[in-house]
């Protein structure tokens, strides 16, 4: 589930190095960085959180950057639910014929 959120609010370089993760999850599994995690989230939300501070112009902004956050979160999900169930798809069955 980390993983899914750093593929979403990560840079365009680092997405693809957490891209290739997420779809090779069965064989790597790696412990996520949190450090990494964080900066790169906070890096992403500056601009927009910094006019929240604004008078009413913060309310708008605020508003507008949850609904883009969680359009993003939302996006990127689905999609890595999708590549999930298409690799467990083309896995060969594990059942035995008796």
């Amino acid at each position: 589930m980390l993983q899914v959120f750093h593929l979403a609010y990560s840079s365009s370089q680092r997405r693809k190095h957490v891209f290739r993760i997420i779809k090779n999850w069965e064989r790597e599994q790696p412990v996520p960085n949190w450090e990494k995690i964080q900066k790169e989230y906070r890096d992403y939300l500056d601009i927009a959180k910094l006019l929240q501070v604004l008078p009413l112009v913060g309310v708008v902004a605020g508003v507008h950057a949850n609904h883009k956050l969680m359009k993003t979160l939302k996006q990127t999900a689905m999609n890595a639910y999708r590549l999930r169930m298409m690799s467990s798809a083309t896995k060969p069955s594990c059942t035995s014929s008796r």
